[in-house]
């Protein structure tokens, strides 16, 4: 994969931004105003996933900058010959709903819909039913932990036919499948644990750059949990992925005995940090 002059920049400079607290918050500021303007240059605002019949929570929501006021029709994604995915949640709980979207990628990293005769299909159709035309996806109340459907949509007769897979899961069975920010008790911008045991963890969000990778394995009856390194794109001092975790009764995700440190610690204060307070993205 040839690295793009931006990722070369942002390897270059985040160790030396979380060194210094002053330019970490630059950066930072920096960001959401490049965001902005990419928002404004491919034409509107971010939307939203949920609505009133959406019910899946934030933390389990696509991450992909989503512009819901400029679609693009169909005879557009065919002259730019861009293919149209299907967007998709990171998970789905027994019971939730959520509306299901074909998509192009616009400035790198935004969604927008695709204005275009959608016929959509859920298999199995036992334990999970979808509206044909809308796409909006009802996970039956009893459906269990690890299921798992594709959901298939035909675009104008069969021009297009991407389809996607969505598992379903529990609280009780994996309660970290999510994405988490981190409070004040370190430098994690965001954690994010899959429904098929991934994770990854980002220090300074900036677009969907992600910068810590691996698998991981819990013990949802001793709470013990294990970070697996397996890459990084920063390095990542002192890591060390064994501990334990519990869930809040504000619903927050404790994580205890997963360091890292030297200068990519608590801003470059070179301090170890152990202990991690997560909130569920909202």
């Amino acid at each position: 994969m040839v690295e793009t002059s931006l990722e070369k920049s942002t390897a270059a400079m985040k160790p030396g931004i979380n060194r210094n607290p002053r330019l970490f918050n630059l950066a930072i500021i920096a960001v959401i105003l490049a965001t902005a303007l990419l928002l404004a240059a491919c034409g509107g605002g971010p939307g939203k996933y949920t609505d009133a019949e959406n019910t899946v929570p934030a933390s389990l929501l696509p991450r992909t900058p989503f512009l819901i006021d400029s679609p693009v029709p169909f005879s557009e994604v065919l002259e730019q010959d861009i293919e149209p995915y299907v967007i998709t949640p990171l998970a789905m709980e027994p019971g939730q709903a959520f509306r299901f979207a074909v998509i192009m990628y616009a400035c790198c990293v935004v969604a927008q819909l695709v204005e275009a005769e959608i016929t959509w299909r859920v298999h199995p159709q036992e334990g999970a039913s979808i509206d044909p035309s809308s796409g909006l996806l009802k996970v039956d109340p009893a459906t269990s932990h690890g299921s798992v459907f594709k959901v298939s949509a035909d675009v104008e007769n069969g021009a297009y036919n991407p389809s996607t897979e969505v598992t379903v899961i529990t609280r009780e069975e994996n309660p970290l499948v999510g994405s988490w920010r981190e409070g004040d008790t370190g430098n994690v911008g965001e954690l994010l644990f899959t429904a098929d045991g991934q994770y990854a963890a980002t220090w300074t969000m900036l677009e969907d750059y992600m910068d810590l990778f691996g698998t991981y394995e819990l013990d949802t009856t001793t709470g013990a949990v294990e970070l697996n390194y397996e890459w990084d794109r920063i390095e990542t001092a002192g890591f060390s992925g064994t501990g334990s975790y519990r869930i809040e009764d504000d619903g927050s995700l404790v994580l205890e005995g997963i360091c890292s440190g030297g200068p990519d610690s608590k801003l470059g204060t070179g301090e170890e940090v152990c202990t991690h307070r997560f909130l569920p993205r909202s």
